[in-house]
């Protein structure tokens, strides 16, 4: 709110979910605006002022402890966020055993492609994973680098524009050597894989991919889903 303003902070309970909302008084914003702001790189600021990576981080948080963020706004009326995310039970488990992500059991999946990127964070979760999502290997950087003891492995397609999947590999390990890195491709063979990454990746997973498939790489990778 480069003008001024004021921002208020409400949280409270509805249902199985707990929310929090966060509403300023700033500009606002277009549906067209609205409707990229969690686009890795994507930003209205001048040159200089931001990455535009910011809400990308967030929305993957989010989705890592099973939880949605919705955006309100319009020009002129200010701009309303609400995270919501499940609330843990009288009995001590939470719905979707949110409450387990974050301790060392996150599956990263980095993916341009939004269509694969969705089908195979839904086929980790139905294996038991917890999963956060990355549509791009700067995305994935970022959110390894502010927790990297919260994953277990990653997933990582190798053909992506802008920061490339052998890029991504080099920079994850770099933050966290013992990272397993398992890649996900969609060529008939490995030929295409860097040498050195070829060497030092957890697994290798062919596009399309299947259930059986991904359980037997993770596991062999020592990641253990922590839901049955």
């Amino acid at each position: 709110m480069p003008e001024g303003g004021r921002i208020a902070i409400r949280a409270g309970a509805t249902g199985p979910l707990a929310w929090v909302e966060i509403a300023d008084t700033g500009p606002g914003m277009t549906e067209d605006v609205r409707m990229r702001i969690f686009e890795p790189f994507y930003t209205t600021k001048a040159p200089g002022s931001g990455t535009g990576l910011g809400m990308a981080i967030t929305y993957g948080i989010v989705q890592g402890h099973h939880g949605d963020i919705t955006v309100d706004s319009e020009p002129g009326r200010g701009t309303t966020f609400t995270l919501s995310f499940p609330l843990r039970q009288a009995g001590g488990e939470s719905q979707g055993d949110a409450f387990s992500a974050g301790d060392g059991n996150l599956i990263l999946v980095v993916d341009d492609d939004a269509m694969v990127r969705r089908a195979l964070a839904a086929t980790l979760g139905e294996l038991g994973y917890n999963v956060v999502e990355a549509p791009g290997g700067a995305t994935a950087v970022e959110i390894v680098r502010a927790r990297p003891e919260r994953f277990a492995a990653v997933m990582l397609d190798l053909v992506m524009p802008g920061m490339t999947g052998s890029e991504t590999f080099r920079a994850l390990t770099a933050i966290r050597p013992d990272l397993p890195v398992i890649v996900c491709t969609g060529y008939a063979a490995d030929s295409h894989i860097d040498t050195d990454v070829k060497r030092r990746i957890a697994g290798l997973v062919q596009k399309p991919f299947t259930a059986e498939r991904l359980a037997r790489a993770l596991e062999a990778a020592g990641a253990r889903p922590p839901r049955k």
